[in-house]
C-alpha cells in the first residue's frame, strides 16, 4: 500500500510543484564555516580554508575571514577593501589571465532533477588593486567533479574519432548554464555585482563550478587602471544560492537521466592517438610543449580511476631496427616519467616499444614519417 502511495505522490502534477523551493541547495553559501582562520593568501596542494568548497585546478582560490590578523582579513586584506555582503567572510579569485585561472567548486546538498527549472545567484565585487576587469563569469553544473592537472582554463576532455577514423583525446570549453552577459562589464570596487540566471537541469547533476570558462580573448577583458598589484582580473565572491523554482509535469526522483556525453564511449581494447607530443630531436627527452597534451590523458585516467592503458612508441622509418626499437622504448619512459610525476600510479601504465615496425602512412614522405612519431595508448581495463 505505501508503494503504491509513494508512486502517485511522485506522480503528482504540475501546480503542486510550482512553488519555489526554500531550501538553498548550495553548501555553506556565504562561506561563514571555515576549517581554519586564514592568515596568508595561500593553499596546501587543493585544500583551501572553507569547509565544503574546494579548486578543481593546481589553481590557489583565497579565503577572507573577520578572523584573520594577516593578509587576509575583512575589510581590509592584500587585494584591497570590502566588507562582505552577508557575515564576516568571502572568497577571491583570479578570473582573467591568459593562461592561468582559478575556481571554486562544491558538492550541491542533491542532485538535480531532469526538467526542474532552477535559480542560481552569486555576487562578485572587483579587488581594488585589479588592473582589469572582465565580464563572462558563470557557473557550470557537473554529474561528476571537475578534476584537472594544471592552472589554465578548465576544459572538458573527451575522446572522439577525428576525419582518419582514429580516437583522439580532445578538450572543448565548458558551456555554464548560467552566465554573466559578455556586455556587462563586472568593474565595480565598491559594490557587490548579483549575477543570476535559471537553466533546466538534464538530471544527476551534483557539483556547481565557478569562474571564467572562456578564453581571455572572448571574456570582454578591459584594462581600468595600470600599475597595480594585479595584473588580471580578481574577484571576491559571496552568497551563493541555487533554488529550485519549478518542477516538471511528472517527476521520476528515483531515476534521473544526467546528459549523455558526446564523445565516443569507452572500451577495453579502443587505441587512441595522442598528438602533439614532441621530443628532442633524435632523443628521448620530452619537451614541455608536450605536456598539455599529456595532461588529457591525465585527466581522463583521473576521470576513470579504474582506467589501465599500455603505452606504445612508434618510430619512422629511418635509422636501424635496433636503434628505433630502443628511442621508442626511451620515448615510452619519458612519457610514463610525465605521467607518475602528475600522480597516475605506475602499475596502471604498460610500456610498449615498437620502433619503425608498425607504420601507418608512407615512410618516404615527410608527411608519412611524421604520422609514424606517434605515441598510442590502448586501454586494457576500465
Amino acid at each position: 500500500m505505501m508503494k503504491h502511495i509513494l508512486v502517485g505522490f511522485l506522480l503528482l502534477p504540475l501546480f503542486l510543484f510550482s512553488q519555489q523551493d526554500t531550501v538553498n541547495l548550495i553548501p555553506n553559501p556565504s562561506f561563514e564555516d571555515y576549517l581554519r582562520c586564514p592568515e596568508d593568501i595561500k593553499s596546501i596542494n587543493r585544500q583551501v580554508c572553507i569547509r565544503q568548497w574546494a579548486q578543481p585546478t593546481e589553481g590557489s582560490i583565497d579565503y577572507f575571514n573577520k578572523c584573520s590578523t594577516g593578509n587576509t582579513k575583512v575589510p581590509r586584506n592584500k587585494m584591497g577593501t570590502q566588507q562582505a555582503r552577508t557575515g564576516v567572510a568571502y572568497g577571491g579569485f583570479y578570473a582573467s589571465q591568459p593562461h592561468y585561472r582559478e575556481y571554486f567548486q562544491t558538492q550541491l546538498f542533491e542532485e538535480l532533477i531532469a526538467g526542474a527549472t532552477y535559480k542560481l545567484t552569486f555576487y562578485v565585487s572587483l579587488a581594488d588593486k585589479s588592473d582589469y576587469a572582465m565580464a563572462t563569469l558563470g557557473a557550470v553544473f557537473t554529474v561528476d567533479r571537475i578534476w584537472q592537472s594544471n592552472r589554465d582554463i578548465l576544459m572538458d576532455v573527451i575522446v572522439e574519432k577525428n576525419a582518419d577514423g582514429e580516437l583522439e583525446i580532445i578538450d572543448k570549453i565548458y558551456k555554464p548554464q548560467v552566465l554573466n552577459p559578455v556586455t556587462r562589464m563586472l568593474d565595480d570596487k565598491e559594490n557587490w555585482m548579483e549575477i543570476t540566471g535559471t537553466f533546466v537541469a538534464q538530471g544527476g547533476e551534483r557539483f556547481i563550478t565557478i569562474g571564467n570558462f572562456f578564453p581571455s580573448r572572448e571574456s570582454n577583458v578591459e584594462m581600468i587602471d595600470k600599475n597595480l598589484i594585479l595584473s588580471g582580473a580578481y574577484y571576491y565572491i559571496d552568497d551563493v544560492s541555487l533554488y529550485c523554482i519549478q518542477m516538471p509535469a511528472e517527476v521520476v526522483v528515483a531515476q534521473p537521466q544526467p546528459e549523455q556525453s558526446k564523445g565516443e564511449t569507452l572500451e577495453i581494447g579502443q587505441t587512441f592517438v595522442i598528438n602533439n607530443v614532441y621530443f628532442d630531436f633524435d632523443k628521448a627527452s620530452l619537451q614541455e610543449v608536450s605536456y598539455p597534451e599529456l595532461d588529457k590523458v591525465v585527466f581522463l585516467m583521473n576521470k576513470y580511476p579504474n582506467m589501465e592503458v599500455e603505452i606504445k612508441g612508434h618510430t619512422d622509418g629511418k635509422g636501424s631496427a635496433e636503434y628505433n626499437v630502443t628511442l621508442s622504448k626511451n620515448r615510452v619512459k619519458s612519457v610514463i616519467a610525465y605521467l607518475t610525476s602528475q600522480g597516475i600510479e605506475s602499475d596502471r601504465l604498460k610500456p610498449f616499444a615498437y620502433g619503425k615496425t608498425l607504420p601507418v602512412a608512407d615512410n618516404n614522405t615527410d608527411t608519412g614519417r611524421s604520422k609514424n612519431r606517434r605515441v598510442e595508448f590502448k586501454i586494457t581495463s576500465f
